[in-house]
């Protein structure tokens, strides 16, 4: 399924410290909130088609990113967090900003 080296996926996911512990930790909320394994969460799954997240949910996981990162998801972004790529880019982007 990935391209990843052995065992390099499972570390940031759980927010282990190789080198990119901020994706790590949003792959942490965003697995706390959709009830998933943060292994099995790669960039490319989506929270409505693969988790079957409904609209409460996703808001939830906004919610929570907003907290857990002290950051402003405005409402015009929602639309375009549709995946685990997404929601890091995004939180990666305004944090770094």
């Amino acid at each position: 399924m990935s391209q990843r080296k052995h065992g390099e996926a499972a570390r940031p996911a759980a927010g282990g410290g190789n080198g990119n512990g901020l994706e790590g930790r949003i792959v942490a909320v965003i697995a706390r909130v959709m009830n998933a394994q943060p292994a099995s969460l790669g960039r490319e799954i989506r929270f409505v088609e693969d988790l079957n997240a409904d609209s409460l949910r996703v808001m939830e996981l906004v919610l929570e990113l907003q907290e857990e990162f002290s950051i402003e998801i405005p409402d015009e972004a929602l639309d375009k967090l549709r995946s685990v790529g997404d929601a890091i880019g995004f939180v990666q982007e305004r944090v770094a900003g």
